[in-house]
């Protein structure tokens, strides 16, 4: 759409919304506001981050979690747990070592590469 084009030339602010459908995400697009979203296409909008420490980026496929105002991306394995600031952690944490692993979810555990 060529409004979205447009929007850098004409000095207007980027800002990054997500479509909430069911708590999850649909889509993402680039435009003023979340209200000229849902003007333009209908449904709800939520304002996502890119480069924020404390916020999740919405990619589609995402949870929102309106109670945190934030994202999380699927669950990888079901024994991974979402932490308090919306990141999947797993139950067992990365070994610091330094070497390459992979979770196991069967043994729920890291197993070398």
């Amino acid at each position: 759409m060529l409004l979205f084009f447009l929007i850098p030339a004409l000095g207007i602010s980027q800002k990054y919304y997500a479509k909430i459908e069911a708590d999850t995400v649909t889509q993402v697009i680039v435009v003023e506001s979340a209200e000229l979203a849902n003007k333009l296409f209908g449904g709800n909008w939520v304002e996502t981050f890119m480069n924020d420490s404390t916020k999740n980026y919405a990619g589609i496929g995402s949870r929102y979690y309106s109670e945190k105002q934030n994202f999380s991306s699927r669950k990888p394995f079901p024994s991974w747990i979402l932490d308090e600031n919306c990141k999947w952690q797993p139950p067992v944490p990365y070994p610091s070592d330094g070497k390459l692993y992979n979770w196991d979810e069967l043994t729920h555990c890291w197993k070398e590469m």
